[in-house]
């Protein structure tokens, strides 16, 4: 419970809570319409791919003015005192507080997720210097450099269940599964697994950072996987791709190998991330 006393304070994380959360609205908004305008330049016209960033945008947008009404609150409240109950002032500022912290959560996220997606869209493009400049302001919100802000994990952005599924258009389920595959590169102590009806994928970090797939398919036909350098093991089959990765690779592999070639129908994928025990 708090007190009188810890208005003063309360004013203060609220405050910053809530520049917090118009910090990520803006760093979304600028994600956003800079991707806009390279798919312009690169053709990437996919309208689901473009309508998600723009929804993700309109919730760090609402978030940061939730967060910005919560901290009001707190000064409100602090300005009661004495006029109202203190019992009244008490709950206005401790809910403004959780508004403001709610908020800057809220924005922080959807901020995080428009760069996990902005990643999967521009792994599909040619990668030109103002794609790649998009690309580290992507890294830079995702794994923020040293002593800039708290890194989070991939891990921390999913459900608690750790795992969802994705459906859509083979070119959509391939950004979500492109942005993922970029942020697994980040958080190098995580595995993630696609699975299908056909079977299973599971990507991890090994050696040096290279990249990591394990397929395990009820497919016959193997013939594509041979040609693209995956290899037998057991009823399993491997791959790896060293550093720098080029992640459009094996997303189009592993989604290939799981779902067929593309025929223009909805695809499905179950996706769930674990961490993994330390490297020796």
């Amino acid at each position: 419970m708090i007190g009188l006393n810890d208005l003063d304070e309360l004013m203060v994380r609220a405050d910053e809570d809530a520049a917090r959360a118009a910090q990520s609205w803006l760093a979304a908004a600028g994600l956003v319409d800079e991707l806009k305008a390279i798919a312009t330049l690169h053709d990437v016209d996919d309208p689901t791919a473009l309508s998600e960033l723009e929804r993700l945008h309109a919730t760090a947008d609402d978030s940061a003015a939730g967060a910005h009404d919560g901290a009001t609150k707190v000064r409100i409240a602090i300005e009661s005192v004495g006029v109202e109950d203190d019992t009244h002032v008490l709950a206005l500022a401790d809910r403004g507080a959780s508004d403001a912290i709610e908020g800057w959560m809220s924005a922080a996220l959807a901020c995080r997720l428009i760069a996990q997606r902005g990643l999967g869209i521009t792994t599909f493009t040619d990668g030109d210097d103002r794609i790649m400049r998009l690309e580290r302001a992507y890294v830079a919100v995702l794994h923020p450099p040293l002593d800039f802000t708290e890194k989070v994990d991939l891990i921390d952005d999913m459900p608690e269940e750790r795992a969802f599924d994705v459906s859509g258009s083979r070119n959509n389920v391939a950004i979500d599964v492109a942005g993922l595959v970029c942020r697994l590169l980040m958080d190098d102590d995580i595995g993630l697994q696609f699975d299908t009806d056909a079977g299973h994928v599971r990507l991890h970090i090994g050696r040096r950072g290279s990249l990591v797939a394990t397929l395990r398919i009820t497919r016959t036909d193997t013939t594509k996987l041979k040609a693209e350098g995956w290899r037998a093991k057991g009823s399993d089959w491997t791959a790896k791709w060293a550093q720098p990765v080029r992640v459009s690779e094996p997303t189009s592999q592993a989604l290939t190998a799981l779902l067929g070639e593309d025929d223009g129908e909805t695809c499905t994928l179950h996706i769930s991330a674990e961490y993994l025990p330390p490297r020796r």
